[in-house]
């Protein structure tokens, strides 16, 4: 029950961090003034923090047949990532950070529930129910209620 409490907050410490990302990326994009760029610096800049924290952990580095024989989709991921990243520091030229985030919150909880029914890669079978749906429906009247106000 506690890892569950506590599991529960990094999740929503976790989410906090992606409106602060996307005004800092924002502001990176206006000095930069090239959101591809701004992309490709946030990627690197991560990429060399994963890597520092990478040596201090006791993980080794995967062998080249484990690697070899992992899903060629499965390293999609990074890209997704990337367009993710890229879409939101453009879409903050044009949309306040607080519309932005509860719309690809949006987007991530349609896709989500999508997954999460049918079982896709790997995740446990949680099919759509009408409660599922009343709650997209609430968010949806939350977005219209934060664009109009």
């Amino acid at each position: 029950m506690k890892a569950g409490i506590i599991a529960t907050v990094l999740a929503i410490l976790a989410g906090a961090i992606v409106p602060v990302q996307v005004g800092v990326n924002a502001v990176l994009d206006q000095q930069l003034k090239s959101p591809f760029f701004t992309s490709f610096i946030v990627f690197l800049v991560g990429a060399v923090g994963i890597f520092i924290s990478f040596m201090f952990t006791q993980e080794t580095i995967p062998t080249a047949v484990t690697v070899k024989a992992s899903s060629w989709w499965a390293w999609l991921g990074g890209l997704l990532g990337a367009l993710y990243i890229l879409s939101l520091i453009i879409l903050s030229q044009y949309i306040n950070i607080g519309l932005l985030t509860i719309l690809a919150l949006a987007g991530q909880l349609v896709m989500a529930m999508i997954v999460d029914h049918f079982g896709w890669f790997g995740s446990t079978v949680n099919p759509i129910t009408y409660l599922k749906v009343l709650g997209l429906v609430l968010i949806g009247v939350g977005i219209y209620l934060i664009k109009k106000f």
